[in-house]
Formats: C-alpha cells, structure tokens, sequence
C-alpha cells in the first residue's frame, strides 16, 4: 500500500526544524526531547521548550504536532478525502496523523522557508525548497478536479497540500512564479476577479485575479506574493506570538495603520464576508524581521456581507462593530487615494459597489 511506503518516512521520532539552511531546533517526537539553537528563528506559531518534566515534554510533542497539522490542508476543504485517498492516507482527524503527512512533504509551504528534515539527512535548502524544486502535476488534478490516479512514484512530494482553505485549489509553476488557481464555487471567480479589479480602479492596491481554465474548469488565478526571501504570517497566528511574547499587538498593528484602515474600507467597499484572521497578515524576511502587511487578497467570497456584517479583523483593535462604521470613521483620512469616479456599469456586481460608494461619498459632505 502507497501509505506504507510513504510512512517509512516519518517512522524516525527525531526531526531537525529549519529555516532555510539554520538549523533552528531538535525535537523527538516520542519522548517530547527538545533542544534550541536558534531560538530567534522559532515559527511564530510553535511553543517549544526544554526541560525534562513530562509536562513539558507532552506540550513540545503536542505543540510540534499541531504546527506540523497545520501545514496541510484542512479537512473540510472540497476534494479533501481523493486528495487522501489518492495517496493512501486515512482520513486525518487528529494532528497527530495529519503532521505524519506533512512530514512526508518536510512541512514544506509557498508562505515561509521553514522545513524539517531527519538528523542523518544530509540535504540542503536548496534542493528541497518549492520556488527552486518542481511540483507534481497529479497533485493539482486531483486538488482541483477531485480525480483519483494510482501512485507510481512512492517518493513523490505534495506541496500542494499546505494550501489552506475551502475552495478546490492548487499551485502551479509557470516561467518564474507560483500561481494559484481556485475552482469556482457560486460564482466564487466572478467575485473574486470583479473585486481585485474594482479595487485596484479605485486606488486600493491588491493581489491581481484574472479569470483563466485549468482542464476546462473556469478558475480564478493569481501569481504567489512570497519567495525565497519574503515571508508570510497570518495575522491570528501573529498576534498569539506578540501575546506569548509581552508584545502589543494592537501596537504593532499601528506601524501599518494605513493598510490595515484600507483593507477595512475595501472590505465594505467590496462585501467580503471572509476577512477572518487567517485571510490576512504580515511580510517578514529572511531575518525573521516584520515590516509590512500582505497585499489584500482572497475575494471570493466578495459581494455577500449586508450593512451590519461584523468587521472581523476590528474585533482584534476595537471590539464589535460593522465594515460599514469602520469604514466611514476612517474614509476622511484616506478620501484623497479613492478613486471615485470609475465606471462601474461593466460589472456584475457594479451596483453592489455604487451603493456602498455612495455611503462613503455622502459621509464626506
């Protein structure tokens, strides 16, 4: 069975965490054995400690094996079960079984240059890392047409599951980049390609999405925003670090202030329904560095929140309150930057957007 081959892998308990090529930590994923060397290039998203107590110990396997979890898809997504199937995977419930797939991929992801490897492995960032080393292409089949295959090559890596989300979705190479391509899901594409245009008219700089076909399935696409030196942190899992760490997160979120205001008003703009924590955050370099938020992005879900709809990412600064007043407490500022004037008629959510145009533009009479 496929699985058992692919196992072998990850039969070894001890695991070498890297980021690129600085060997951060060891960890045993048995005796929850923990030794730092670069605690500064810890994820910001893992909690490991040393000590011999068995509490500690217990955490650093637990924590371990949930970051490992989360490099992966997650189970509700579309296609899910034939992507798990395919490679003869039982279904994942628990972090545990779902961190022995990651391992099987060394946690590889588009969004940061961590990965894993065993002690005795002698390989490199170089010939691991996804922007250097090609994909497989049976992996986007089944991500996004939820086609089964029978495995032929039992060393065969699948990066493409540490996409996260719902929608069916799948990296692909083209010349020197990643583009990512979404099936449509009600209209998800149309949305998601009319909202990237329509902001980026009106002033808003966001991830480009064009409209392409992938095997005759109508997908949405945009090209990858990371690379070898441009890292990504969601925001929640960002905020749990400056918390852990006797940071103000709502501080740092004042570096970037005029970004996170226009994500705001351009998720109003737009509706989207979707701007949870984990669809937004933080550039950091190859230092570990902060020093920006990510382009706005993921719009498929545009055009589907009402007047009252909760502003997600205020619950993190302000408490509750709808995109619509946080938006119109911060439109003054940024009124200048808007262009008001573009023609909306040529989309077919346009009216959807003059409305909540209008609302903004009577507020600053």
């Amino acid at each position: 069975m496929q699985s058992m081959s692919l196992f072998n892998e990850v039969k070894s308990s001890e695991w070498i965490l890297c980021f690129k090529d600085t060997s951060v930590c060891y960890i045993d994923r048995e005796s929850g054995e923990v030794s730092i060397a670069e605690e500064h290039f810890l994820p910001f998203d893992l909690v490991l400690t040393e000590g011999d107590s068995t509490v500690t110990r217990v955490k650093n396997v637990t924590s371990f094996n949930a970051w490992c979890a989360k490099r992966i898809l997650s189970l509700d997504r579309k296609y899910a079960k034939e992507i798990l199937n395919y490679y003869g995977f039982e279904q994942a419930y628990d972090d545990t079984t779902r961190a022995n797939i990651a391992l099987v991929t060394r946690c590889l992801s588009l969004n940061d240059s961590f990965w894993v490897k065993q002690p005795h492995e002698n390989v490199t960032w170089d010939t691991v890392n996804l922007f250097d080393n090609s994909l497989k292409d049976t992996v986007f089949d089944i991500a996004l047409l939820g086609r089964s295959f029978t495995v032929t090559n039992e060393a065969l890596r699948i990066p493409d599951i540490n996409t996260d989300g719902t929608a069916p979705k799948a990296w692909v190479r083209r010349d020197d980049n990643f583009y990512l391509l979404k099936g449509d899901n009600k209209d998800s594409v149309t949305r998601e390609v009319e909202a990237s245009i329509i902001l980026n008219r009106l002033g808003i700089n966001t991830v480009k999405y064009v409209e392409s076909a992938f095997k005759g399935v109508r997908v949405s696409e945009c090209a990858c925003f990371t690379n070898k030196d441009v890292n990504f942190v969601r925001a929640g899992r960002y905020k749990t670090w400056c918390e852990r760490n006797g940071k103000f997160f709502y501080q740092e979120l004042k570096r970037y202030k005029m970004n996170f205001d226009l994500m705001n008003i351009a998720d109003f703009i737009i509706g989207n329904a979707d701007e949870h924590p984990d669809n937004w955050g933080f550039l950091y370099d190859s230092n570990m560095n902060v020093y920006g938020m990510n382009l706005l992005m993921d719009y498929d879900h545009a055009f589907e929140s009402s007047l009252s709809t909760i502003c997600t990412p205020a619950l993190m600064t302000r408490g509750t309150v709808s995109q619509q007043q946080v938006a119109l407490d911060t439109i003054n500022e940024y009124k200048d930057l808007i262009n008001w004037d573009i023609d909306l008629s040529v989309f077919k959510y346009g009216e959807y957007v003059k409305e909540r145009l209008d609302i903004l533009r009577k507020s600053l009479l």
